[in-house]
């Protein structure tokens, strides 16, 4: 927005901007020059290498009541004098979570600003920012709560809750004239007044007092879910509550996931690309102060809804007889089970297991001419099947030989007039003897066999 006064932008759900961090930077709410501005209720995310809410020179803004985290710089104020940021939840920003560049005059109460992810991480910086109230907020689990630089002057930060850092909970490096004000803190550190803020400025918090969290957070216990594989979009959310929400444990069938932080009022686990099967889901938060825990266990079940895939399989094609017959297949399930193949609806010739992703190539002999229909059926375990067909047509298109057929000969008129030969063909059929243009035999033969035929007693010529 730009120049556009007396708006409100409320009510706002910004998920996943630059999620693959392709962009040098990225912006999700940009306001520049824009006065009378309310931003309120709304809930901005996983803006990767950018910034959550970014306001540059304005007058009169709220900012109240939104959910802004994991943004390398969640909230960015610029020379907007007087904005006021109440009541929000800010976290898990990579550099900065609060990062008040050249404000003045403004009004910081109420909000819960915690967890960085970069080691030299702010939960709030003041930038050469003067005369701001930051007071009753919660700051907590980064490597500093506050830190305000050389030029940050005359803030007054009063009642706040600062805690469990890395490094040094508070640090002012402001020596120069009016210096900040730091006064009825609470810092989880505390051991005695004064307590003595880090940096050049020597500043100290001499009614300062200690911070303790003895309430263990709560947990929901969502109830078990079952969703099908080919679903989409699945989360399994669980929503703890804590004034200091510190880390999460997380578990999948006993097999640690990780620590991850604690950022916001719900713990969502995106459930998609989960293969068939049932899942144990075991979570343990914990507070800032690692003082209390809570756990939960929800099952998930993955239902087997899809069939075999098959990825490749041999087309119908002709061959001539005696060459080899084969069906090739490629495959994959995610739970697979029983293979079996049929030839011209006989078989099943196996029924035996497979393994995905399978490669598997049917050889099968010498089958005799004609089309041939052959089926490999794969099942998986939720009883899914799918099949594959191949149509194989066998023909016999060459011709049968005889190396040693006799010559025309010549046989003395009453004498027996035998005819020898060999017969060679690949495919056995059958052979006819015509004697002067009547059939005198009919009968099958197979490859190579010899064959004596006896014309009987002649006395004339004959054509065999």
């Amino acid at each position: 927005m730009f120049q556009t006064p007396n708006a409100t932008i409320s009510g706002n759900m910004i998920n996943r901007i630059n999620y693959d961090g392709s962009l040098s930077n990225s912006w999700w709410i940009v306001c520049e020059q824009t006065d009378n501005l309310t931003v309120t209720n709304n809930e901005i995310r996983s803006a990767i290498k950018g910034t959550g809410i970014s306001f540059a020179t304005g007058n009169n803004i709220i900012m109240d009541s939104n959910v802004v985290w994991q943004a390398s710089t969640c909230v960015r104020p610029w020379n907007t004098p007087g904005i006021v940021i109440s009541n929000n939840n800010i976290s898990c920003g990579y550099d900065y979570n609060l990062w008040m560049h050249t404000v003045i005059g403004a009004h910081v109460f109420g909000n819960s600003i915690h967890h960085t992810s970069n080691a030299n991480g702010v939960a709030l910086w003041l930038y050469g920012s003067t005369n701001n109230t930051i007071e009753y907020n919660d700051l907590f689990e980064c490597y500093y709560a506050i830190q305000a630089d050389s030029n940050s002057g005359n803030n007054t930060i009063s009642d706040n809750n600062l805690g469990w850092c890395d490094y040094f909970i508070a640090w002012d490096d402001r020596t120069a004239t009016p210096k900040n004000v730091w006064t009825s803190n609470q810092f989880s550190d505390f051991s005695s007044n004064p307590y003595s803020i880090a940096g050049a400025a020597s500043s100290t918090d001499s009614i300062a007092s200690l911070l303790t969290d003895s309430t263990d957070p709560t947990l929901d216990s969502p109830s078990d879910i079952i969703i099908n594989d080919v679903d989409t979009d699945k989360w399994l959310t669980w929503k703890p509550d804590d004034q200091f929400p510190g880390s999460y444990l997380l578990w999948i069938n006993g097999t640690s996931q990780g620590q991850f932080d604690w950022c916001n009022s719900s713990i969502s686990i995106s459930l998609d690309s989960l293969a068939p099967a049932t899942y144990e889901y075991q979570i343990m938060v914990f507070d800032a102060c690692a003082y209390g825990y809570q756990s939960d266990v929800v099952w998930v079940t993955v239902l087997d809804t899809q069939d075999p895939i098959f990825t490749s399989a041999t087309s119908d094609y002709t061959i001539e007889y005696g060459e080899r017959v084969w069906f090739n297949i490629t495959a994959t399930d995610d739970t697979p089970a029983l293979k079996r193949a049929y030839m011209d609806g006989a078989g099943p010739y196996w029924n035996n297991a497979w393994a995905s992703p399978l490669t598997l190539n049917w050889d099968n002999v010498f089958p005799p001419v004609g089309e041939h229909n052959y089926t490999i059926v794969l099942i998986d375990k939720a009883g899914n099947s799918a099949k594959a067909t191949c149509i194989v047509t066998i023909e016999d298109t060459t011709a049968p030989t005889s190396p040693d057929f006799p010559d025309d000969f010549i046989a003395e008129a009453g004498d027996d007039a035998w005819v020898n030969f060999t017969l060679n063909e690949h495919y056995n059929d059958e052979y006819e003897i015509w004697l002067d243009d009547v059939m005198d035999i009919s009968t099958s033969y197979s490859d190579g066999e010899y064959i004596s035929y006896l014309t009987g007693i002649l006395d004339s010529w004959g054509n065999l």
